[in-house]
């Protein structure tokens, strides 16, 4: 049955009773929530790979849709964006199997590395959860703070950290540095 469509208003601007919310009464878990007071928005199915957010470009061109993350600093005005400001952030949370309690298995993040006019760079950082549930860089994208062009990026987290490449590997610099001493070895096919 379709029903259970509600908007409450925020009469008395206390910021209590601000929702838009869209139920089937017959499917327990769907539902679609949009708090105004928060601008957050929740979606629930119990229906194999839903919900699912689809966004599709009809134009006759090139382009795409965009998932646009913006960060605005509002004092009375819009205020300078500062190195380390965080600009956006996606996470991906499940349950483990003991209580079971809620855990972030995955994010990505992105943020300011340099705010400075005319040398911005920015700073992406993809974790994953490791041993012992804590968020551990897998890979971080560092846009160079001093010089133009440059980027770098580090793989792995620790020196037992493991990098598998499939394929050949082209190095377009002159240069391979170690920590220790280095050892190319063929793979262990035992």
């Amino acid at each position: 049955s379709d029903n259970d469509i509600i908007l409450n208003v925020d009469n008395d601007n206390n910021g209590t009773n601000q929702a838009v919310k869209f139920n089937d009464a017959g499917l327990a878990w769907d539902s679609f929530h949009f708090n105004v007071g928060r601008a957050a928005t929740v979606m629930r199915s119990a229906i194999t790979t839903f919900p699912q957010i689809e966004m599709i470009s009809m134009a006759d061109d090139a382009t795409a849709a965009e998932l646009i993350f913006k960060k605005e600093r509002i004092d009375s005005s819009i205020q300078v964006g500062e190195d380390s400001d965080l600009l956006g952030k996606i996470e991906w949370k499940g349950y483990n199997d003991g209580t079971p309690a809620v855990k972030t298995f995955a994010q990505i993040a992105s943020t300011i590395a340099d705010a400075t006019t005319g040398q911005e760079a920015g700073d992406l950082l993809l974790q994953v959860a490791s041993y012992d549930g804590v968020l551990t860089p897998g890979i971080h994208i560092k846009g160079d703070t001093d010089a133009d062009g440059e980027v770098d990026v580090v793989i792995g987290s620790g020196v037992a950290s493991t990098t598998a490449i499939n394929g050949d590997l082209h190095i377009y610099g002159d240069k391979i540095t170690s920590a220790g001493a280095l050892t190319i070895a063929p793979p262990d096919v035992s």
